[in-house]
């Protein structure tokens, strides 16, 4: 998360101007890795194996990164005053096909979790992750959409999630 969060903040600046498409990829990327350790952290948190789920994260990871390094994903963005816009493609199934997958998995992981407790204490836990997760997708979602073009509404989502996460694992 920290990677993701300094690189888009290097991407809305003016600093690196050069570099700006290189940046894009590391945001896109490092949002792809946010998603598969929270996937592993929610399933040790659940006491169960990292499974297929976190397998198939890090296959995802490394074929858009990949594509990435190799130029296909994305070929391209613009830049001005702050405003980053992508040109989306072939490449954003490589990126939010895996995600959606991973946090579907996410849930299904909890749910299941969920219906099987009798504790309040751990039912309430697990609901705090779900909430998390659907605070992530609901921001992520929204972090596609030409409003975040003008505002990084992806960080709001993931201080949220930060908050809920803390306080899922404090209490």
């Amino acid at each position: 998360a920290a990677l993701w969060s300094f690189d888009d903040f290097l991407l809305r600046s003016d600093f690196l101007a050069g570099y700006k498409l290189l940046l894009f990829r590391i945001v896109v990327w490092a949002s792809m890795w946010w998603v598969v350790q929270l996937y592993h952290f929610i399933r040790t948190f659940l006491h169960l194996p990292g499974g297929w789920g976190t397998k198939f994260g890090y296959v995802s990871l490394a074929v858009f990164g990949a594509a990435a390094t190799l130029g296909y994903a994305p070929r391209s963005i613009t830049f001005s005053n702050g405003s980053v816009s992508p040109e989306y493609g072939w490449w954003f199934i490589l990126y939010f096909g895996p995600i959606i997958t991973i946090a579907a998995l996410a849930v299904y992981s909890l749910v299941q979790r969920l219906r099987i407790l009798t504790d309040s204490k751990e039912r309430n836990k697990v609901a705090y992750l779900i909430s998390a997760i659907a605070m992530l997708v609901f921001f992520g979602v929204l972090g596609v959409t030409p409003l975040a073009h003008e505002f990084p509404v992806s960080h709001i989502g993931g201080l949220l999630t930060a908050c809920i996460l803390a306080y899922a694992i404090i209490k």
